[in-house]
């Protein structure tokens, strides 16, 4: 049994490498579908924020369009949801 072993000759590395141009993507949450469950905030704090005011069914929201590697400020994306 033969197990390949990634050695960079084939092109993986570059591959794996971050684009140098980001693509355009924007983050949403459909609200209808969101359990409150919180991992999206555990995982991009500093894209997504439960509302810790709502005791009855809390759902997330959005305070980073951009997404974690956005250059958006987090504080104008606060204002704007709201």
């Amino acid at each position: 049994m033969h197990v390949y072993v990634p050695d960079g000759k084939n092109g993986e590395y570059d591959k794996a490498r971050e684009p140098k141009k980001q693509p355009n993507l924007f983050v949403n949450v459909d609200k209808s579908l969101c359990i409150g469950c919180c991992s999206c905030e555990t995982i991009a704090p500093g894209v997504f924020e439960i509302d810790k005011q709502t005791r009855s069914n809390p759902k997330s929201s959005v305070i980073n369009q951009k997404g974690a590697g956005g250059k958006q400020d987090n504080e104008c994306c606060r204002n704007l949801s709201n």
